[in-house]
C-alpha cells in the first residue's frame, strides 16, 4: 500500500526512531517531509499534501492538537505523546490513533493497518500521489543480482546468488548461508535487497532475508508469530509481525 507522509516532532531522535520503525512496519510508506515545529508542520502539509501526519503533542510554536486542528479533514493524523491522557484530546480532533513513546512495535503494527484501510477508501490514486512526492523519480530497476564475490583466505569464489539460503545482517557484515558454508561479505542487507530478486527473496525481518525456495517448513508461534525453518537443517528465523502478512496471504 502505497501513500506518502510527514513526520512532526521537535526531538531528531524520536524522529529518527519513527522514520525507522515505519520503514518495518509499513516499507512502501514514503516521508515526504519532517517538521520541528507546529508552524513547519502545516507549511509542509500545504506543500506536499501526503496522506497522512504523524504530530508530536508538545512542539513549539504551536503543538500537535492545535495544528490537528487546522488539518481538520485534509489529512489523517496520528498523534505522537509521551502521556496517554492525550488521547481523548486526540480524538476531539478527529485523529486515526496516537501512539506512546517510546514507541511500541506491535502497537505501530496496528495503526499501520488502520492507515492503509483508510486511506484506501480516501485515497485511490495513492501510488500515482507516491511518484509526484519523490524528486528526482527513482531509477529504473537493475537486472537482479546473480553472482556474489565471497572471499575465504586468500582465494575468491563467485557464489550464485541462487544458493543462498539466507542472508543476515551481523555487526559490520552480513552472513551468507548456504546449503554447507556460510560465508561474510560488507555489502549491508538494504543494498543487497534492492537487488536481489522479489520475485525470489523475501526480506522476513528487519536483519533477514530469505530464499523462498530454501524454505522448508513456516512454523506458527504464540500471538501469532511464525518462525521459517531452512532446508537442509541451516537454521531458523523468526519472521516479524510486520511481514508475517506475506506468508498468511500466499
Amino acid at each position: 500500500m502505497y501513500a506518502t507522509a510527514i513526520i512532526a516532532d521537535d526531538e531528531p531522535l524520536l524522529r529518527a526512531e519513527l522514520r525507522e520503525a515505519l520503514r518495518e512496519a509499513w516499507p512502501d510508506l514514503v516521508i515526504v517531509a519532517e517538521a520541528g515545529n507546529g508552524a513547519q508542520a502545516l507549511e509542509a502539509v500545504a506543500a506536499v499534501e501526503p496522506d497522512l501526519v504523524f504530530l508530536d503533542v508538545q512542539m513549539p510554536r504551536l503543538g500537535g492538537v492545535e495544528v490537528a486542528r487546522r488539518l481538520r479533514d485534509q489529512v489523517l493524523v496520528v498523534f505522537l505523546t509521551a502521556f496517554e491522557e492525550y488521547a481523548v484530546r486526540a480524538f476531539e480532533q478527529r485523529a486515526v490513533d496516537y501512539l506512546v513513546k517510546p514507541l511500541d512495535v506491535e502497537r505501530l503494527a496496528d495503526t499501520v493497518q488502520r492507515l492503509q484501510h483508510l486511506i484506501m477508501q480516501r485515497r485511490p490514486d495513492a501510488r500515482e500521489r507516491v511518484a509526484q512526492a519523490l524528486e528526482p523519480p527513482a531509477a529504473p530497476r537493475a537486472s537482479p543480482l546473480e553472482w556474489l564475490k565471497v572471499s575465504s583466505g586468500s582465494t575468491i569464489r563467485l557464489l550464485p546468488v541462487s544458493e543462498v539460503y539466507l542472508f543476515r545482517a551481523v555487526p559490520g557484515y552480513t552472513q551468507i548461508v548456504t546449503k554447507d558454508a556460510e560465508h561474510f561479505i560488507e555489502t549491508p542487507l538494504c543494498d543487497l535487497l534492492e537487488r536481489l530478486d522479489a520475485q525470489r527473496f523475501v526480506r522476513v525481518h528487519r536483519s533477514a532475508i530469505v530464499n523462498l525456495g530454501c524454505i522448508a517448513v513456516i512454523h506458527k508461534l504464540e500471538h501469532g508469530r511464525l518462525q521459517i525453518a531452512l532446508k537442509d537443517g541451516r537454521g531458523s528465523v523468526e519472521v516479524s509481525r510486520a511481514r508475517s502478512g506475506f506468508f498468511r496471504e500466499t
